[in-house]
């Protein structure tokens, strides 16, 4: 990550990012989307 500035990038064909976006991993079912917003916005992590 050093090499890309800070930077990674997720590329899949299945879905499977999306089931773990929703919660697949979480306790109670609640979305894990915060890595994903600070990606998008540009925050560090």
């Amino acid at each position: 990550m050093h090499n890309q500035g800070g930077r990674i990038g997720v590329f899949s064909s299945d879905r499977d990012v999306f089931e773990i976006m929703a919660g697949r991993y979480s306790r109670n079912g609640t979305p894990h989307i915060s890595v994903y917003n600070k990606g998008h916005s540009g925050d560090p992590l």
